[in-house]
């Protein structure tokens, strides 16, 4: 493979919010209407994501977090629920106040005890949902991890009784309703990207597939990427859009090269000029700097169609592969954001679960396996893994050792994507490959972007059978219970 491999660091992120509210001020001749506080504006994130989906993805979408009507709800998929989450990321930066979670509820659906909450790349809180939570500072991004459950289990291994695993039943998953992002002035009006319906289709995409697909470039997540797998470095490679409405395009936002880490961005080429055209031939020629930095493209005039196209014209080279990355695209019709919205990431989760079906994967796809060790009680460690449906994984490893006049904490968390090697009823191998962070030494993991120096890019073969799971190289292995 010629592109960089890496994984996103157990990741995750935090929010930005442009705050607001206020009423008029009250007049003494003024009639009851006249006295209604004003609507909160409206700000629309930048991106959002959930690290886990139930399907259909149409039903249990993230944006039924912020459309006002507890009967619907975002789950996670089924078997998934601690250590899953929620990120989003907002325009600029503002004060945050509080938030406050509303869990779904339902027959097959897990109450969510306790949450812990990111911002701008630290953690602020570990609280219970059952009242707001507090965090008074000034962010431009929010994530939102699941930390207690209901309907989990703690199994202890009667032959080693410093080892223990953490259960979910696997019949169960976990939502929420509701979010509610609150300013000093009181509930914001926070509203998700606009979705639209269409497709984009890259002329060449990087092996494999499932990992570069070109969908991603609207899936805020800015890990993960569209790679060309070309012959070249770039140029001519095109990416076409098509759109099943009339849209108007009068900007675009670009998250230019690998934003997976500042390795991954000078190691592989990024695009320094582009032509953006409708299928009626208007067309412009546009340059990026060569900054990991989002820039924002204003059209020399609006385009407005059902299929445009965005050839590379010139690159950045990379200094190690060839390969051109594109991390995220956001559309704008005057302020208002979209993105592209299909059916390809669902069909591939779909296919997924059904072509492991019958193997041992299928009784880890979508399950955390959580593993929990002390030794005399001066060490202890805690570490869990989960292989996503949608082809990602996650890894958060947690170690304190004590003296007597000194302890010492270490953590970890490696996320990339994933993809099958060899799959039999009883053993699979797989391979994972992302990157490995140390967040003893960074104070920014949950942040879109982090600094390399704590940073390990690494691949490595998991072996699995029922009983474990063991690396070859960076992972430990996990013990389970069938």
């Amino acid at each position: 493979m010629k592109i960089l491999s890496s994984c996103l660091v157990g990741c995750v992120s935090i929010l930005c919010l442009a705050s607001c509210g206020g009423g008029a001020a009250k007049d003494e001749s003024a009639s009851d209407s006249d006295f209604a506080e004003a609507p909160a504006p409206k700000i629309f994130l930048e991106g959002m994501y959930a690290t886990s989906s139930k399907l259909p993805l149409s039903q249990y979408a993230l944006d039924n977090v912020f459309d006002g009507r507890p009967e619907t709800y975002w789950s996670t998929a089924t078997g998934a629920a601690s250590d899953e989450g929620i990120m989003l990321y907002f325009p600029g930066t503002t004060t945050v106040k509080e938030i406050k979670l509303t869990a779904a509820t339902g027959s097959d659906l897990a109450s969510v005890k306790t949450v812990s909450i990111y911002g701008d790349g630290h953690k602020i809180a570990t609280a219970a949902i059952s009242s707001s939570i507090a965090v008074n500072e000034d962010l431009s991004s929010l994530f939102i991890k699941i930390e207690e459950t209901d309907h989990s289990e703690v199994i202890k291994f009667s032959e080693d009784e410093s080892l223990s695993i953490e259960r979910f039943d696997d019949k169960f998953s976990v939502g929420f309703s509701e979010i509610e992002i609150l300013d000093n002035n009181g509930k914001l009006q926070v509203v998700p990207p606009v979705a639209v319906a269409g497709a984009v289709v890259a002329s060449s995409v990087l092996s494999p597939a499932d990992a570069y697909a070109a969908s991603q470039l609207f899936d805020a997540r800015k890990e993960f990427v569209w790679a060309e797998g070309g012959k070249g470095s770039g140029e001519n490679e095109y990416l076409r859009f098509n759109l099943d409405k009339e849209q108007t395009i009068s900007s675009i936002k670009i998250w230019n090269g690998y934003q997976r880490s500042e390795k991954h961005f000078n190691a592989n080429a990024r695009i320094k000029a582009f032509e953006f055209a409708s299928k009626d031939g208007i067309k412009g020629r546009y340059e990026l700097q060569d900054t990991m930095e989002p820039q924002v493209v204003s059209l020399t005039q609006p385009l407005t169609g059902k299929e445009f196209v965005l050839t590379v014209l010139e690159v950045y080279p990379g200094k190690d592969y060839k390969d051109l990355v594109v991390s995220e695209l956001l559309f704008f019709n005057e302020t208002t954001p979209f993105v592209l919205r299909n059916y390809e990431a669902e069909d591939a989760m779909k296919s997924l679960l059904t072509k492991t079906k019958g193997s041992v994967l299928e009784k880890y796809i979508d399950k955390r396996l959580h593993n929990q060790s002390t030794d005399d009680m001066s060490f202890e460690s805690e570490k869990s893994l989960i292989l996503r449906s949608n082809k990602t994984f996650v890894i958060y490893e947690y170690s304190t050792s004590a003296t007597a006049s000194v302890e010492q904490t270490t953590e970890t968390v490696a996320d990339g994507n994933w993809e099958i090697i060899d799959q039999k009823e009883n053993s699979a191998t797989i391979r994972i490959f992302g990157k490995l962070f140390n967040l003893s030494e960074a104070a920014e993991v949950y942040k879109g972007n982090t600094s390399s120096e704590v940073i390990k890019i690494f691949q490595d073969n998991l072996h699995i059978t029922p009983e474990e799971v063991k690396g070859e190289k960076f992972i430990d292995a996990f013990v389970n219970r069938p």
